[in-house]
């Protein structure tokens, strides 16, 4: 069994909805653990079930629109105290929550420690392979956080 999935969501054809996954992708040139696979989808709920199969632990990230929000700040918290962001809330199938229920009442192997990195966007209808400007400007920032957050996970022994 793997230990640990951090898994990208999001188009990155679609400016900031691609947030999880460019963060993923520069995070693999970044990350060489063996025991640390880096992955993507551009959506989540039902499909991501599958995904996770196989790890002791998974971090989510993903972007997120909330009201009072800026973009590029940074929300993490673990699966139990979920906040809907972008592609984990789907109108058109099962909210990540209920998915993750389901799959443990039918027994599917699902991870025991699941936490979500959350980035405030601001773009996600213009089809652009590049972030917006407004998440631009604090990408590093961004990219840093979220590896500091990975690895306070790993130094807390929080994931496995």
């Amino acid at each position: 069994m793997k230990k640990l999935l951090i898994l990208g969501i999001g188009n990155d054809h679609q400016c900031d909805d691609g947030i999880g996954s460019k963060i993923v992708g520069d995070l693999r040139q970044i990350i060489k653990d063996p025991q640390i696979d880096l992955e993507t989808l551009i959506t989540g709920s039902l499909d991501i079930l599958g995904t996770m199969s196989g790890y002791e632990s998974v971090i989510i990230i993903d972007g997120t629109k909330t009201v009072s929000g800026k973009p590029g700040n940074i929300y993490h918290f673990p699966v139990e105290k979920y906040q809907p962001t972008i592609h984990l809330e789907n109108f058109h199938d099962t909210n990540f929550v209920d998915s993750i229920n389901l799959g443990r009442l039918i027994g599917f192997p699902i991870p025991d420690n699941i936490y979500i990195i959350a980035v405030e966007i601001s773009e996600t209808m213009l089809f652009s392979k590049s972030l917006s400007n407004s998440l631009q400007q604090y990408y590093p920032n961004i990219l840093k956080k979220a590896g500091g957050i990975i690895e306070w996970h790993m130094q807390k022994q929080l994931i496995c």
